[in-house]
């Protein structure tokens, strides 16, 4: 059986069903750079301290490297150092090497050790084009991923935008393996199959947001949005999560008489039944940065129609415009009103999202995933 060393940053309730799943095809070791603390989930921007409820390091093989950064952290490029790491990777004698990712910079200390002992790399990282920072820092980026991407044998996608991330950067489509963003599919299926009930026909329409209550996320534009609907006295926000602004939401609701309910955070086995389960539509109205955003996926797995702007990644992947949700400008607050009162409208005329909804996203599940890294892996070795 081939052998197969994944390295990531840190135990993340969204990557253990897919180690454990890939540990069935490969001989595999999970090598962490670090471990997170309840005070550091706090930090990241969750605003509670907290551990995960769910089995992080079950079911597959794992190590612990050392991160020798003074204050470790995986928002920082030095927020992890390792040291020990090229004795602990030579001592698993991997076939290959995957790496979700590149930043921060333990990833490039095992992309060196990897290089410099001819093992076969695979990288699957989240990126996308839809973050601007400054024409220098694109100038820099198109001397340096292409120098970076050169080191990898084959990529793992995630989805149509970072596909196009690394076309742009010059990595041929020969390189490229649909691995889809995914999530324990099975798991949420079994819980919304507890937790929800039918279609809800009643008022209010409950139109959701699960996610750290942070800038990036745009949570105030979802509020602005439900002060000017059409709809708006037929709707009731479900806010899930927290963060620092949530005092912000709070404060606005309250002035602006929007009907919204704040859930605060919920860990992975209450999540759906203390938050989605109670949902007609989910909104993520996020600025730049959200390469993804799973939690559409967890959502759509119950049958939830979504709300996106235009800089989620996922958006053209999940989101079919009037079938399984719609799609707005990032920060045009009357775009998105107007989403959300055609949603409703929908809702009110009878229809039903769910079937559409769940046989688009049942395309991103864990098997999925792991039979598209399981292609990478294998071309990587082969090559």
């Amino acid at each position: 059986m081939m052998r197969a060393v994944i390295v990531t940053t840190h135990p993340i309730q969204n990557q253990a069903p897919l180690f454990r799943a890939l540990a069935g095809r490969f001989d595999l070791t999970v090598v962490f750079m670090m471990q997170q603390t309840p005070k550091g989930q706090a930090s990241a921007g969750f605003g509670t301290e907290f551990v995960w409820d769910v089995p992080l390091l079950d079911g597959y093989p794992h190590a612990f490297a050392a991160n020798i950064a003074r204050a470790p952290t995986t928002n920082r490029r030095d927020g992890i150092v390792l040291s020990g790491h090229e004795e602990l990777l030579a001592g698993l004698e991997p076939d290959a090497v995957l790496v979700m990712g590149w930043f921060p910079y333990g990833y490039l200390q095992v992309i060196r050790w990897a290089r410099g002992n001819g093992v076969p790399l695979v990288c699957r990282g989240e990126s996308n084009l839809l973050s601007h920072r400054s024409l220098l820092r694109d100038a820099i980026k198109t001397i340096y991923f292409p120098w970076l991407f050169r080191k990898f044998k084959t990529f793992a996608v995630i989805g149509q935008r970072n596909r196009e991330f690394y076309q742009n950067y010059g990595v041929g489509d020969f390189k490229l393996y649909d691995a889809p963003y995914s999530i324990d599919s099975h798991f949420f299926q079994e819980e919304f199959r507890e937790h929800r009930s039918s279609a809800r026909k009643a008022r209010p329409w409950r139109i959701g947001f699960a996610g750290k209550l942070i800038s990036k996320k745009r949570v105030l534009d979802l509020f602005s949005a439900a002060a000017r609907c059409r709809s708006r006295e037929c709707l009731r926000l479900i806010i899930i999560g927290d963060g620092p602004l949530r005092r912000d939401a709070e404060a606005f609701a309250e002035r602006n008489n929007v009907s919204a309910e704040f859930r605060g955070f919920l860990n992975q086995s209450e999540i759906v039944e203390k938050g989605y389960a109670d949902l007609d539509a989910i909104v993520l109205p996020s600025g730049e940065n959200e390469t993804w955003g799973l939690v559409i996926n967890e959502a759509m797995t119950g049958g939830i129609p979504a709300i996106v702007s235009n800089l989620v990644g996922c958006a053209p992947d999940l989101i079919e415009p009037g079938e399984t949700g719609y799609v707005f400008p990032s920060g045009d607050v009357p775009a998105l009103a107007r989403c959300i009162d055609a949603l409703i409208a929908r809702l009110e005329s009878g229809h039903n999202f769910a079937s559409a909804v769940c046989a688009l996203v049942e395309k991103y599940s864990i098997d999925h995933t792991v039979t598209g890294l399981e292609s990478a892996i294998a071309a990587a070795v082969s090559s």
